[in-house]
């Protein structure tokens, strides 16, 4: 099978989580690029080859991006005057929420994979034996 990657036409339970907005009121616009990307990342749906090469692409450029976000947030909030920063931290909490939820919904899918793949060898294995 060829891996291709597709925009979300059919929404996933990922991409329905997080067809939420990323940006605010008071987002930079080097915050709201990476937002950018990441909601990219994650309203993507793959179909991948067997070596899993795509999701596992896919899987490191939303790392990179959540760390590249977190720094430049922890970098923001160390440059702002105090109001500024209240104002910022407050709705960073909800945007933080919306992404650790994409995230443990993408970890859940792994784990559904993988128990679907240990079914799937011990089938093989009892079929082997016959």
């Amino acid at each position: 099978m060829k891996t291709t990657l597709k925009p979300a036409g059919q929404p996933s339970k990922i991409s329905n989580f997080i067809n939420a907005e990323l940006d605010h009121s008071d987002t930079p616009s080097e915050l709201a690029d990476i937002n950018k990307h990441l909601l990219k990342l994650f309203n993507c749906n793959v179909e991948q080859d067997a070596d899993g090469t795509l999701s596992q692409a896919i899987d490191e450029d939303i790392e990179k991006f959540i760390l590249k976000r977190a720094n430049l947030v922890e970098s923001l909030l160390n440059t702002l005057q105090e109001q500024q920063k209240l104002s910022f931290a407050r709705k960073e909490i909800d945007i933080n929420k919306v992404l650790l939820g994409a995230v443990e919904l993408k970890r859940k899918h792994v784990r559904e994979n993988l128990a679907n793949i240990s079914k799937a060898s011990k089938a093989i294995k009892e079929y082997h034996q016959v």
